[in-house]
């Protein structure tokens, strides 16, 4: 196994950790990424920007946001033009804690295992492969779809 397969394996077992966390909290994947990102901005954030947060489709937010709001834990309210902002209502803020509150407290055990300069490193060379990637990804020519 070659690098990028060693690194592409660990980046989707993770993944799969989080699937698997998001279903034994009793939440969809795309729900609890929704309660994560709230949670970690005050309990409101414009769509666009829980778009960029998370990596999230548009798509796949509204169909999480549409559940949510029938669930009764967020609420939308317009802001500056067309752009929309989503909050937590108080059942949403509980869920929010009982669910991806309880997923940070995870990670945040996992990295008390590591060194400040081990999560340093880790941290620093991960932004550089997203960086590098990125502007790889932005070369390729864009397709239909």
């Amino acid at each position: 196994m070659n690098d990028i397969q060693r690194f592409t394996k660990i980046t989707g077992e993770i993944d799969s950790l989080y699937h698997e966390a998001a279903f034994r909290l009793g939440q969809s994947d795309s729900v609890m990424t929704v309660l994560y990102t709230l949670l970690g901005t005050n309990g409101q954030c414009d769509i666009s920007e829980i778009c960029r947060l998370s990596g999230m489709r548009k798509q796949t937010l509204n169909s999480a946001l549409r559940k949510m709001e029938r669930d009764s834990l967020i609420y939308l309210k317009t802001s500056a033009g067309k752009s929309k902002t989503v909050f937590l209502t108080e059942e949403g803020f509980e869920a929010a804690v009982k669910s991806a509150g309880q997923l940070q407290t995870i990670e945040d055990e996992t990295l008390k295992e590591w060194s400040q300069d081990e999560i340093d490193l880790f941290l620093r060379l991960a932004e550089r492969f997203l960086s590098r990637f990125r502007e790889q990804v932005e070369k390729l020519p864009k397709g239909k779809g």
